[in-house]
């Protein structure tokens, strides 16, 4: 015997409309891996969303294309800001602008990322704000360590890119 309630067809209709006009949609697509093949004039939707969530998703996302990553580095949000800088895709100059953000929190939070070029984090080490710099310093000490347990074999196979100030003890 069936002993749940049955829905009624009005509140699931509301339900629904509910859900279709929400930021969670967009949301969606935001992270989707399918990113590339949207529409221009849907990345430009979900770049300029009214709900910081859809933008910071969108500059997660590893396959948002660079000139929309560029733009949301001047987000007013912080936390989209943040995650620009934290996006292995984001191009070095804007990584490098970002570090020097005004907001504090969106440098520290590039300060504790171990995927960041060792420049920008050396930028960060003469950060005014004493956590980001506290951060920026260790952070490198675990990339200093991470560096001497390279077998000298491997160490021959790292690429120095010109102009990102790749040199871990420069």
């Amino acid at each position: 015997m069936f002993k749940g309630k049955i829905l009624d067809p009005k509140f699931v209709h509301e339900s629904h409309e509910i859900y279709e006009n929400s930021w969670f949609p967009d949301y969606i697509k935001a992270g989707s891996d399918l990113l590339n093949s949207q529409t221009s004039e849907l990345l430009e939707r979900l770049s300029k969303h009214k709900d910081a969530r859809v933008r910071r998703r969108l500059a997660e996302n590893r396959c948002c294309p660079k000139a929309i990553l560029e733009a949301l580095s001047r987000d007013a949000e912080a936390e989209v800001r943040s995650a620009v800088a934290l996006n292995s895709e984001t191009p070095v100059d804007v990584v490098f602008a970002l570090a020097l953000d005004a907001d504090p929190t969106v440098r520290f939070a590039m300060a504790e990322d171990l995927g960041l070029p060792s420049g920008v984090l050396r930028v960060l080490l003469r950060d005014e704000n004493p956590y980001v710099s506290c951060r920026a310093r260790k952070t490198l000490s675990l990339l200093r360590r991470k560096w001497r347990r390279i077998p000298e074999r491997d160490k021959e196979n790292v690429i120095d890119f010109p102009g990102t100030d790749n040199e871990m003890f420069a």
